[in-house]
C-alpha cells in the first residue's frame, strides 16, 4: 500500500515536471519568435527609409509617412553612410 502511494505520488511529481518544462520551452520559443519579429519588422522599416531616401524623399517626408520621428530617420541613413549594415540581410 505504501509502494503504491509513492509510486503514484512520484508519477505526479514527474508530471508537474514535464509539465513545467514544456510550459518553460514554449514560453522560450514564444520570445524566440517575438523577437525574430521584431528584428525582421526593423529591419524592414530600416529597408523603407534608405528605399525612400534612395528615390529622392526627403527624410522629413519619410518621417511623416512612416511615423516616426526625423531623428530615426537621419539615424537610418547615417548609419549607411558610415558602412554600418543598412538593415537588409
Amino acid at each position: 500500500r505504501q509502494a503504491e502511494e509513492e509510486a503514484k505520488r512520484r508519477i505526479e511529481a514527474e508530471k508537474r515536471q514535464a509539465e513545467e518544462e514544456a510550459r518553460r520551452r514554449i514560453e522560450a520559443e514564444k520570445r524566440q519568435a517575438e523577437e525574430e519579429a521584431r528584428r525582421k519588422a526593423e529591419a524592414e522599416r530600416q529597408a523603407s527609409i534608405l528605399r525612400m531616401s534612395d528615390k529622392g524623399i526627403a527624410p522629413e517626408l519619410i518621417a511623416e509617412f512612416l511615423g516616426i520621428s526625423l531623428e530615426e530617420v537621419q539615424n537610418c541613413i547615417s548609419g549607411r553612410k558610415e558602412g554600418q549594415p543598412d538593415g537588409e540581410d
